[in-house]
Parts: structure tokens; sequence; C-alpha cells
């Protein structure tokens, strides 16, 4: 599966690309690109409130283990973001099964 995204790295700047998921993680691709495994990530959920949001957006926010946080807000809304998020907390269930 592929999204359209913005997406930003701990505090850095803004990227514009894809977000691509597989069985093993997901995949941040832009100028930059980012590869996270399911069983790496410490932390997700969905951030609504407007300060928090990326490009005025509802936003995935995703903790790796070594600390690195990911913002990342679907152009398409907030029913792909929700179902970026059931297909991640799927794949890290299975990572750890």
């Amino acid at each position: 599966m592929s999204y359209a995204v913005v997406w930003r790295e701990n505090e850095g700047p803004m990227h514009v690309g894809r977000l691509e998921l597989d069985g093993h993680g997901l995949c941040l691709v832009g100028a930059e690109s980012r590869r996270l495994a399911f069983g790496e990530l410490a932390r997700v959920g969905v951030e609504r409130r407007p300060p928090a949001r990326l490009a005025g957006r509802p936003t995935l926010v995703a903790e790796e283990r070594g600390g690195a946080v990911f913002h990342v807000a679907c152009v398409q809304g907030l029913g792909s973001l929700l179902e970026v998020v059931e297909t991640i907390e799927a794949g890290r269930r299975n990572a750890v099964a």
C-alpha cells in the first residue's frame, strides 16, 4: 500500500512524498527516505490537537525504540491515516509474536 504524505523526523524539515507499507514495516520516501521496521516501533498514535498537527492535518506519531520520532500526515485525510495506523498496529503485533 502507498499513501501520499508529508512527514518530519524529530524536529527536522518537512518532506513531501509517500508512505509505503509492507509485511515488515513502513518506508517514508521523499527527498530523503527512512525505513521503519514494525518491531522497532516503541509507540504509535494519532495526534489531533491543532498545535501538534503536521501541515494542519491529523498526524501519526511513531517513535522508534532508539528515540527517533516521526510525524506523518496523509494528504488523503483522516480515513487514510487511520488505515495506516491499523496496518502498523497489526504489523507490530505480528513482529512480537
